[in-house]
């Protein structure tokens, strides 16, 4: 049986998306052939350009420059098809934008496409992000390094019975992850944790 992270999404239509208020980052949320949700996030924002770590995203899982993953998004991207499942587009995807002002020459483009309707925006957005991660600057960047042994500071908190802290461990050590997404695995550990105990 095909597991959810091994299954090849072939062709998706586009849903929802954003452009975050932290420089320019852009989620696009979309179903596949199958009807499976896929989310796309590409951190595009100011902090990330001065660490050289922007970063394309695909169901939470970073995808490497240059590879044939990526070339088989961009093209499932370039080709998608908008189906807008709200009635307006939002300039800030809250959880994921900052408090910084959007780029000027960013936004323009964007609300401009907004007031075409949600249809344009989605494929002003997708666009944009083919656009931004075949560009020179994002092929120079270099991908995020791995975090350092974060379980060890989430498993320390938990030990102390601070489990709000470590799932914020969690969430700086994963910063794709989602809130909901970070409290699950974190409740998992530390389970494993008291079953662990428990059998000494």
């Amino acid at each position: 049986m095909t597991s959810d992270s091994e299954r090849l999404s072939t062709a998706i239509q586009l849903t929802d998306g954003a452009m975050a208020m932290d420089g320019g980052s852009l989620v696009l949320h979309a179903v596949d052939q199958d009807g499976a949700r896929v989310e796309l996030f590409l951190d595009w924002s100011i902090r990330s350009h001065q660490e050289g770590k922007t970063q394309f995203y695909a169901n939470g899982q970073p995808v490497p420059r240059g590879s044939p993953e990526e070339a088989r998004w961009l093209s499932l991207i370039g080709g998608a098809v908008p189906k807008p499942s709200n009635s307006r587009p939002t300039p800030e995807e809250k959880g994921r934008a900052g408090k910084t002002v959007i780029l000027a020459e960013d936004a323009a483009g964007y609300f401009n496409a907004i007031e075409k309707g949600p249809a344009s925006a989605l494929a002003h957005l997708a666009n944009r992000f083919v656009s931004l991660i075949s560009s020179q600057a994002y092929k120079e960047a270099r991908a995020p390094a791995p975090p350092q042994a974060p379980e060890d500071r989430v498993e320390s908190l938990l030990r102390e019975g601070k489990t709000m802290a470590a799932i914020q461990a969690f969430r700086e050590a994963h910063p794709h992850i989602g809130l909901e997404a970070a409290s699950r695995a974190v409740k998992a550990m530390a389970a494993e944790m008291e079953e662990a105990t428990l059998r000494r």
